[in-house]
């Protein structure tokens, strides 16, 4: 009788730091400006204000922002909640953000089924959903700086030693950049491994449709930081793209065939909130890639 192979346990840290990726995942649309954030403001807003919210002329928009919440918003949080559970965050804090959240569910649902209640339950909720929200944004944010401080790397001096190292050691690329690249290195959303394998990938990957018949790539590098976003410019002088094709350049591979080369990169940035493209194309200067990550705050 053949015996069958035991599975090996997983090394609890590569659990966790798992489970933490897909956090910080899990908190992306909960950070200012996305879906999930604004869902939350929109419910206090009309909170805050029921006589009008609740009236005929509101109460479609306000049963919509409801509903948003019931249906998607609670649900992501609750998912949240069970992973910051696994990995023993702050358990006071995480059970402070699934009350808050319950409670503001309560509400919701109360207001979703009857916009007919009376003067004093309209006090009430007016009082409930700002307190609630003001309370499940702040257990957010609180959170989010607990996660975020394992998830941090200085781009500007990992990209610089890169350069530096392949300036002496590659042979199919001739590596420019100014020197010291960024005198500003702010630290970004990320770790230092899933930094530098992003910028192996873009220095040993050539992009689709080359042009030129030299197996000699021309790289040219330039760093600089707007807003939140710290943003890496590659420009590849020895390739030139026709607009048609840049949406295709960072997709993954057809045919459910396994996933290598730049088409590795976006996956990567999708757990840092980053994002890369096609910049533009010039055939006497090349072509433009464009790669950002937040900025840590």
């Amino acid at each position: 009788m053949a015996s069958t192979r035991e599975r090996q346990p997983r090394d609890p840290q590569t659990v966790e730091k798992e489970i933490k990726e897909k956090i910080l995942i899990g908190l992306q649309p909960f950070s200012h400006g996305e879906w999930a954030h604004m869902n939350i403001n929109r419910v206090a807003l009309f909170g805050r204000n029921l006589n009008e919210s609740l009236s005929p002329r509101q109460y479609d928009r306000f049963r919509a922002a409801l509903s948003e919440y019931l249906v998607k918003v609670q649900p992501s949080i609750a998912r949240i909640a069970q992973l910051f559970q696994i990995v023993h965050v702050d358990p006071n804090l995480v059970q402070t953000l699934v009350f808050h959240a319950d409670e503001l569910g309560t509400v919701a649902g109360a207001l979703s089924l009857n916009p007919r209640i009376s003067e004093e339950e309209s006090q009430r909720f007016e009082a409930e959903i700002p307190k609630h929200v003001d309370q499940l944004l702040h257990a957010f944010r609180v959170l989010r700086e607990m996660i975020l401080r394992e998830f941090q790397c200085n781009p500007g001096e990992l990209l610089q030693a890169i350069l530096e190292e392949r300036t002496a050691s590659s042979k199919a690329a001739q590596i420019i950049y100014p020197r010291p690249l960024s005198a500003k290195n702010p630290r970004t959303i990320g770790t230092n491994e899933d930094f530098a394998r992003m910028i192996e990938l873009l220095i040993d990957t050539p992009l689709i449709g080359r042009e030129s018949a030299s197996d000699r790539r021309e790289l040219y590098f330039l760093v600089r930081t707007a807003g939140d976003r710290w943003m890496m410019e590659m420009r590849d002088a020895s390739v030139t793209l026709d607009s048609s094709v840049w949406a295709t350049v960072f997709e993954p591979a057809p045919g459910g065939q396994p996933e290598r080369g730049l088409s590795l990169i976006p996956p990567i940035l999708a757990k840092y909130g980053g994002d890369i493209c096609i910049k533009g194309t010039v055939r006497e200067g090349g072509t433009t890639v464009l790669l950002r990550l937040k900025v840590a705050v």
